[in-house]
C-alpha cells in the first residue's frame, strides 16, 4: 500500500463503512460478540426451518414448534431471571425445576405420555441435551424411514409437544389435574382430526376414536329415524337465555328405546355468561341424569350447532370460560358403552324449546320421569300454560 504524502493524516473509525463515526457502529461493536454467541447457540440448519413450516398442521402447532427452536417459551426458569420471587418449581410433578426442556421431555408426566404414544423418550433423554436438539434431530435422524411414516412420526412429537404444553398450562391456569393416559388419547384424536377433511379446526380433544361418540351434524336429520333407534335411550336438550338477566332455562326431554316420551328434567340457572354455556350446562346436565340412571346406551340432540361442533372439537371459537365444562362432558361421555351426539334443527325440537322457555318464565327446578304418558301430558299442560290448574 502506497501512503500519500501529499494528505493530512485523518482520524478514521474502522467500524463504519465510511470511517465516521456512529452511535450504531459503536454499538454495533460493542454486541458484535453477544450476537455472534447468540447465532452459535441458536443456530438451527436452514433445511430444518424448511421442513418445519411445510408440515401440513396447524400454524398454531408449528409456531410452538419455532418458539421451542427459538428457547423463547415462557418457562418458569425463564421468566425467573427477569423476575423475582417467582417459583421455579414444576407444578407438575414438583420435583425439578421447570425449564423446557423438563416440561416437554424430562418431566415424569411428560415420559408417561411419550411412553403411552409408543415414543422412546428414554433414548432423546440420552442423546439429546436441549429441546432444540431434540427437534432438529426429528428432520435429520429419519433416512431409512418412509415419508409418510416420517411425516406421521413428526406430527406425533409435534402435536405431542404442544399439547404437553397445553396441559401444562392448564394445571397451572386451572387447577387441572392431569392423567398421562387421557392426553395421549388426546394426542391421538388431535393427529387424526388433523388428518380429516375439517384439517386444523380443532384446539381441545380429549378423547380417542376408540371411544370417541358418534357425531352428527346433518341439520335435516329425520326426528322420526332418531326415536326409531330401538338401542339406545334419546335424550333432546335446549335452553332458554335472557341475554338481559343472565338467567337460563334448560330442559332434557327422554324418549325410551321405543320412542315413546316418558320423561324430562328442567332446571333454572343465574349468572350464566351466554347462551352457549347454558347449552353446554345441559348437555353435561343430561350426561349426569343419564349416569344416574346407570344407562349404557345414550344418543343427545341439540340444536345448537356451535355447541354440539365445540364437543366435536370443530369449532375454533370457545371462550375460555366454557373449556372446563366441555372436558367434563367429553370425559363423561367416554364413561357410556356408545354415546351419540347430534345437532338438529329448532323445529325438531320445538318440545325442549318450549319447556325451557318456560322454566326459565318461572324458575323451575324439577324431574319428572314416568311411564304413564297421560301423566306426563298432563304435567307438560301445566308447565306449559300456567293457567291451568
Amino acid at each position: 500500500m502506497q501512503l500519500s504524502l501529499a494528505e493530512q493524516d485523518i482520524v478514521r473509525w474502522n467500524p463504519s463503512k465510511d470511517g465516521i463515526f456512529s452511535v450504531k457502529s459503536a454499538y454495533n461493536k460493542l454486541t458484535e460478540a453477544r450476537v455472534q454467541n447468540q447465532a452459535t447457540v441458536n443456530d438451527v440448519p436452514t433445511t430444518v426451518w424448511k421442513a418445519l413450516w411445510k408440515m401440513k398442521l396447524p400454524h398454531r402447532v408449528k409456531l410452538f414448534i419455532w418458539k421451542c427452536l427459538k428457547n423463547i417459551v415462557p418457562t418458569r426458569v425463564g421468566l425467573s431471571q427477569s423476575l423475582q420471587d417467582i417459583e421455579t418449581h414444576c407444578e407438575i410433578c414438583k420435583q425439578e425445576n421447570e425449564t423446557l426442556f423438563h416440561i416437554l421431555i424430562s418431566c415424569s408426566h411428560a415420559k408417561a405420555v411419550w411412553r403411552d404414544l409408543n415414543i422412546n423418550i428414554d433414548q432423546s433423554i440420552t442423546q439429546c441435551q436441549s429441546v432444540k436438539e431434540w427437534i432438529v434431530s426429528w428432520f435429520q435422524d429419519v433416512q431409512n424411514a418412509g415419508s409418510d411414516d416420517v411425516n406421521n412420526w413428526r406430527n406425533l412429537l409435534m402435536v405431542g409437544s404442544w399439547i404437553i404444553w397445553k396441559e401444562r398450562c392448564d394445571c397451572v391456569f386451572q387447577d387441572k389435574t392431569l392423567n398421562p393416559i387421557r392426553i395421549a388419547e388426546r394426542i391421538q384424536h388431535q393427529l387424526i382430526s388433523y388428518s380429516s377433511p375439517t384439517h386444523g379446526a380443532s384446539d381441545d380433544a380429549l378423547i380417542s376414536t376408540s371411544t370417541l361418540p358418534e357425531i352428527t351434524t346433518n341439520s335435516t336429520i329425520c326426528l322420526q329415524d332418531i326415536l326409531n333407534e330401538a338401542t339406545t335411550l334419546k335424550f333432546f336438550v335446549d335452553t332458554s337465555f335472557d341475554k338481559l338477566t343472565n338467567d337460563c332455562g334448560s330442559d332434557i326431554v327422554c324418549y325410551d328405546t321405543a320412542g315413546a316420551f316418558v320423561g324430562f328434567k328442567r332446571s333454572h340457572a343465574a349468572g350464566i355468561i351466554d347462551a352457549e354455556a347454558g347449552e353446554r350446562r345441559a348437555v353435561l346436565e343430561g350426561l349426569r341424569w343419564e349416569k344416574a340412571m346407570d344407562l349404557d346406551n345414550i344418543h343427545i340432540i341439540s340444536d345448537a350447532e356451535t355447541v354440539v361442533n365445540s364437543i366435536n372439537n370443530i369449532s375454533l371459537s370457545v371462550r375460555w370460560e366454557n373449556r372446563r365444562i366441555i372436558q367434563e362432558i367429553k370425559q363423561l361421555l367416554i364413561t357410556f358403552n356408545f354415546s351419540k351426539l347430534s345437532y338438529v334443527s329448532r323445529n325438531f325440537n320445538s318440545l325442549a324449546d318450549s319447556i325451557s322457555k318456560a322454566v326459565r318464565r318461572d324458575k323451575l327446578l324439577l324431574k319428572e320421569f314416568s311411564h304413564d304418558v297421560s301423566q306426563l301430558q298432563t304435567m307438560l299442560y301445566m308447565l306449559l300454560d300456567p293457567d291451568i290448574s
